[in-house]
């Protein structure tokens, strides 16, 4: 899903919103079910979701295949270079 996102997080993020459903507006919910159950509480329903969302990323990595590829292989590397100047109280005060 995001081989074709190489050094483009624009796209990258795009996808990642897509599978998040996070372009969704938000509802309030008044019952779930949780393992059958239906739960109706407030305090419950948080705990149910904060229960799933808290399983579901083990569950979903234990699915995912094995690599080789390091993360920062699919960051496009940057030729810039980056570097502070000495800068002394005077040059502070002339710029005062």
């Amino acid at each position: 899903a995001f081989s074709n996102c190489e050094a483009n997080p624009k796209k990258m993020w795009k996808k990642v919103n897509e599978l998040t459903n996070r372009n969704v507006k938000s509802t309030n919910i008044n019952e779930i079910s949780d393992d059958g159950n239906i739960v109706t509480e407030p305090r419950e329903i948080e705990n149910s979701f904060n229960n799933f969302f808290t399983d579901i990323g083990p569950k979903l990595a234990k699915d995912l295949p094995e690599h080789n590829q390091i993360p920062e292989s699919y960051v496009k590397p940057l030729n810039t270079i980056f570097r502070f100047q000495l800068v002394t109280e005077t040059d502070v005060s002339k710029l005062l």
